[in-house]
């Protein structure tokens, strides 16, 4: 176990094979991006800053940036998650939350479990396979849940809000879900939730997307973020941006 937290070894920064693997070239051309990232990690230590919008067109390099973030973060000793929303998966609520943060609830269990309490596991099983599946008490088959009410799904941004909480602990978290523009409602619903109502400690959630995809409530959330972060245009390298190291 890890620093008496409950959590398993080995946790923090494991998506960081993912955004740099071996044999990679050193990334070029986007040193305005990679120092976003940095002064993004920083304040996130006190709270100042929790949201980071990456905007470029496809094959402007945003999925490898996220990987440049990750390993910052996995080298400062963050738990870094990733997820990637689907085009064909939009119609699934919450999916690419549940694609960043399924596996890690089911590797912290039973101590998360107990963290968050029975109330709030219950309410987020709706959400999560792992907690129906592996909390106590949460085995039975899982319910339609209350993602169709107005009030249930307040509650359960709360609930998801409450988790990233309990993940940070107690190193700090930094949350990838890249191509956004393909999130389904719910999740675009908890993103905004969550600049409207910060987590609590060191959280640092970093999306991607194409902006002439996005929906017009992603626009929205993305253009109401600055207090709490902002947006970092990413544009296709160019010669002159390939000779800016």
């Amino acid at each position: 176990m890890d620093g008496g937290t409950g959590w398993p070894a080995g946790v923090r920064g494991q998506a960081i094979a993912q955004g740099s693997p071996p044999g990679v070239a050193p990334l070029v051309g986007q040193r305005d991006a990679l120092r976003a990232f940095g002064e993004a990690l920083d304040a996130s230590s006190d709270g100042s800053r929790f949201f980071l919008g990456l905007v470029g067109d496809p094959g402007a390099g945003k999925t490898r940036l996220l990987g440049e973030l990750a390993a910052d973060a996995g080298r400062r000793g963050l738990v870094t998650l990733w997820g990637r929303a689907a085009e064909f998966e939009q119609e699934m609520p919450f999916g690419v939350v549940v694609d960043a943060l399924d596996d890690q609830v089911e590797a912290c269990l039973p101590g998360l479990a107990t963290q968050l309490g029975a109330d709030t596991c219950g309410l987020l099983a709706s959400v999560l396979p792992s907690l129906r599946a592996g909390a106590p008490g949460l085995d039975g088959p899982a319910g339609p849940g209350p993602v169709r009410d107005l009030t249930g799904r307040y509650r359960i941004y709360r609930g998801l809000r409450r988790l990233l909480e309990q993940l940070a602990a107690p190193h700090g978290l930094v949350l990838i879900l890249d191509d956004v523009h393909w999130a389904d409602n719910a999740s675009v619903e908890l993103l905004d939730h969550l600049v409207r109502h910060p987590p609590r400690g060191r959280v640092l959630v970093a999306i991607a997307c194409r902006p002439a995809q996005a929906s017009a409530r992603l626009a929205a959330l993305l253009a109401s973020a600055g207090a709490h972060g902002g947006q970092v245009p990413v544009e296709p390298r160019t010669l002159a941006k390939t000779q800016e190291l």
